[in-house]
């Protein structure tokens, strides 16, 4: 599988039983999307996202927050916030100085 140099880290975490994934798959099985990270009780870090065809990555992206919102997480940091993520819900900017505290 074709997977982003983001997700080649993640073993350790994986091991570590922090990593977390959803996938986009083709109905050929092909990857075609997805999105890794780091998920701590309900916090999820995203780390890397890719596509292989066009949106697969946001399909993923959907399938987290689905999985957010049936309660297996309450927290989802991101690098910055998309048109596409802020349709999603609710959302705050947390600035460099709060993060420092």
């Amino acid at each position: 599988m074709d997977r982003p140099p983001g997700a080649q880290r993640l073993p350790a975490a994986v091991r570590a039983g922090l990593g977390a994934q959803r996938e986009a798959w083709a109905p050929d099985n092909r990857l075609v999307g997805g999105l890794y990270g780091v998920a701590i009780g309900g916090f999820f870090a995203g780390e890397s996202m890719f596509h292989h065809e066009r949106d697969a990555s946001k399909v993923a992206l959907v399938a987290l927050v689905e999985a957010m919102r049936a309660g297996q997480a309450s927290l989802l940091d991101v690098q910055w916030v998309t048109p596409h993520l802020a349709s999603m819900g609710r959302w705050r900017s947390v600035g460099r100085a709060t993060t420092r505290r």
